[in-house]
């Protein structure tokens, strides 16, 4: 039998370190946390070889008392807290004492501190957690850490880090997060000796989010506000226009805290569902500030999750601040007609006289066989906006290769690759628009009338089309009687319990037979067949007979609509009249509706345009593709070179 043995320090600190020094980038966020919480208001992060050979963090914060630097390097000592209770009331990032410990258990570390701008700093060597040198240093009030070859004494550990490449964008992506939410600090990310970013430390997220992603971006966001005697909500909204390819860009922070895996975020993904097109995602940057006596941070080492009272209640206010926030405006729910260009680039119009909106820069994939042939398009005197994307290129280890395209940089695989003549005061630019966004509060809402469409006519049997205030639009006569039929029979669904939509019984019945189980679940949700208006009872050996068809859309509605509903109850297994269910079953009727190419006469070209007035969403079609698009008598003009 073996025997029981107590661990030796070194073994426990290297355990220990694997729950909080997951890869590079958990370093970095460690260590800019802490500089955050020493009161720093600026903050460089450097690193080589994606962070596996050298990350150094600088900042201008208080410092460390020579005295306390043999402590700082020693499992669960901290400056955030004495006692349990201080959990209570905690708003600092760290306060478990394990960052610096964890990571000198696995790296070379060298710290530079002082804490007085006229007096000698410390200087010490850390290696295998313990300080084998000190010595005085001249510098500024602040502090230099620079952690090396990191898991250099785990080879396990080392040899599952990722490609340079891989690792980078990581550390993009976390600094990227602390950088928006501590809007305050200037943050500035330098890899492998080229600048990724710097934020302008001002306090307006909406400025970080410039520095970081581009005009492009923070142009299609809306900021959202809220208080109430629990919670504080701020932040900033995607336009439906500017919705993205993956969830990169939803961030759900907590006290300033990045947060992983929020439930929140699905919220604010329902609210988008069916405004954008289905597999596409909203782009969000929420904090969410919350009594620290109602939050729990420490669920996990690495301080990624958290677990909140019941008591307090923030899906509600977080949802109903989104939408009003949305429909506030008609600008921020209109579609736009996103136009390719051969480069991949395209130029950024001008603000449009009706909605006021710009037409995003699209987001497409390229192929690039020589990460060097990347260059900025050569369109002379002409300003562009550009946004982050990502090419599509395996590189000879197998993981993606993202590249993030700034307004006079592009940085690929970690290296940045400047733009000539490319000199846009960004900061000044983004201090105005920031303000401009700020503005929307005060604003009276822009609502959309479609009675103030002249109709030209059809065209291709299939859009119409319309102008008002120097504008054209193509209205898809499909995708607008979709939302028609869609909120009329989600009114229909949620009639009180009794009432039921209107059905036309059968001279024959129709039979379906079905698997004993599947029979039997579709038998005990007989109440939601004959909700929706079909009559079904049992037929005997495992078949169900259809008595009644429902009479929807103007038109009795047959065994495909049937089969629909019932597939999805079968893959439900057991669902209830809520707005889930009664969502998916009108988006699985709104088929039944106009199709292209039927042809519509003007009088039903008015009704339609009636209805789509007293529907609550006017711009999309449940499933999130768009009524109509846009040009503008400027755009219009351009094409056919009558301006440049």
């Amino acid at each position: 039998m073996n025997r029981i043995f107590l661990l030796d320090d070194f073994t426990i600190n290297k355990i220990a370190a694997g729950e909080v020094v997951e890869r590079p980038a958990s370093v970095i966020k460690e260590l800019v946390e802490n500089s955050i919480d020493a009161a720093a208001r600026r903050i460089t992060v450097e690193v080589i070889d994606g962070g596996k050979t050298l990350i150094k963090v600088s900042d201008d914060g208080e410092g460390i008392l020579p005295e306390d630097i043999p402590l700082a390097f020693q499992r669960h000592s901290t400056s955030k807290l004495r006692d349990i209770e201080d959990i209570q009331k905690l708003y600092t990032n760290g306060f478990r004492g394990e960052a610096l410990s964890s990571i000198a258990a696995v790296a070379r570390i060298e710290l530079m501190t002082n804490t007085d701008d006229g007096g000698i700093g410390k200087k010490v060597r850390v290696i295998d957690g313990k300080i084998q040198s000190a010595q005085d240093v001249g510098m500024k009030k602040g502090t230099v850490l620079k952690v090396e070859d990191l898991f250099y004494n785990i080879p396990a550990r080392k040899k599952f880090m990722k490609t340079s490449a891989t690792e980078s964008m990581q550390i993009n992506d976390t600094l990227s997060k602390l950088a928006i939410v501590n809007s305050e600090v200037a943050i500035k990310y330098v890899s492998n000796g080229r600048e990724v970013f710097n934020t302008v430390g001002d306090g307006q997220m909406n400025n970080a989010i410039t520095s970081i992603y581009g005009k492009s971006i923070s142009a299609g966001l809306i900021p959202i506000r809220h208080q109430n005697s629990q919670i504080r909500i701020s932040g900033y909204i995607s336009k439906t226009s500017q919705y993205q390819s993956n969830r990169k860009k939803e961030n759900i922070f907590f006290n300033n805290r990045i947060v992983r895996n929020n439930p929140l975020s699905y919220v604010v993904e329902n609210i988008y569902k069916d405004l954008i097109p289905i597999g596409k995602y909203p782009a969000f940057f929420i904090n969410i500030e919350v009594d620290p006596s109602h939050i729990d941070p420490n669920v996990h080492p690495a301080k990624m999750e958290v677990k909140l009272d019941n008591e307090v209640d923030i899906s509600t206010p977080l949802s109903e601040c989104i939408r009003e926030a949305l429909f506030r405006e008609s600008r921020n729910l209109i579609p736009e007609a996103r136009i390719h260009s051969s480069s991949g680039f395209r130029r950024s119009p001008e603000h449009t006289p009706l909605s006021g909106i710009k037409v995003p820069l699209q987001i497409e994939t390229e192929h690039v066989e020589d990460e060097t042939k990347l260059s900025r398009p050569s369109f002379a005197g002409e300003a562009f906006e550009y946004k982050e994307f990502v090419i599509d290129r395996k590189n000879p280890e197998g993981s993606n290769v993202e590249v993030i395209v700034h307004e006079d940089s592009v940085t690929l695989d970690a290296y940045s690759y400047n733009f000539p003549s490319m000199t846009a005061e960004r900061n000044a630019a983004s201090v105005v628009e920031s303000h401009a966004q700020e503005n929307l509060f005060n604003e009276e809402s822009g609502v959309l009338d479609y009675s103030n469409f002249e109709v030209i006519g059809v065209i291709m049997g299939t859009y119409i089309v319309v102008t008002f205030d120097q504008s054209m639009f193509l209205i898809d006569q499909h995708a607008a009687h979709e939302r028609v039929m869609y909120e009329k029979f989600m009114r229909q669904l949620s009639l009180e319990k009794g009432i039921k939509i209107s059905s036309q019984e059968l001279l024959i019945a129709e039979l379906r037979e079905f698997s004993t189980f599947e029979h039997d679940i579709l038998l005990s949700h007989k109440e939601i067949f004959e909700k929706i208006g079909y009559g079904i009872e049992d037929f005997g050996f495992n078949r169900i007979a259809v008595r009644s068809y429902p009479l929807l859309f103007e038109k009795e509605q047959g065994m495909d609509l049937f089969d629909r509903i019932a597939d999805f109850i079968l893959e439900e297994k057991k669902v209830d009249l809520n707005h889930h269910f009664n969502d998916k079953i009108a988006k699985i009727a709104c088929k039944s509706a106009v199709k292209a190419n039927q042809k519509v006469e003007p009088e039903e070209i008015k009704v339609l345009f009636d209805k789509l007035n007293q529907c609550k969403n006017k711009y999309t079609c449940p499933h999130g593709r768009p009524i109509f698009v846009e040009w503008t008598q400027r755009e219009i003009e351009k094409m056919f070179k009558r301006i440049v």
